[in-house]
């Protein structure tokens, strides 16, 4: 039950095998995440969740713009193409 080191096999096919490169990454990711949550004044998930309940414009509006995001981050950055079965190469 020791810990084991891994590089995911999208990360690796991507940008490499190297450790190095994942924990930068790791880190220039959550500190994206983290500006982000402190620019908006919370939680992108609780605003798309409860703004969305109370039929917040501004609240769909982010919804989609996360979306968008996400589908560039895959398709761009990390060239996934979306479908059916989940994603592929």
């Amino acid at each position: 039950m020791g810990y084991r080191k891994q590089v995911p096999f999208v990360w690796q096919h991507n940008f490499g095998p190297s450790e190095a490169k994942r924990a930068v990454g790791a880190f220039i990711g959550t500190f994206m995440v983290l500006f982000g949550a402190r620019m908006a004044n919370g939680c992108a998930s609780g605003h798309i969740l409860s703004g969305n309940i109370q039929m917040a414009v501004s609240s769909f509006l982010f919804l989609i713009m996360v979306m968008i995001g996400a589908w560039i981050a895959l398709r761009y950055i990390m060239h996934l193409k979306i479908n059916a079965q989940g994603y592929v190469d």
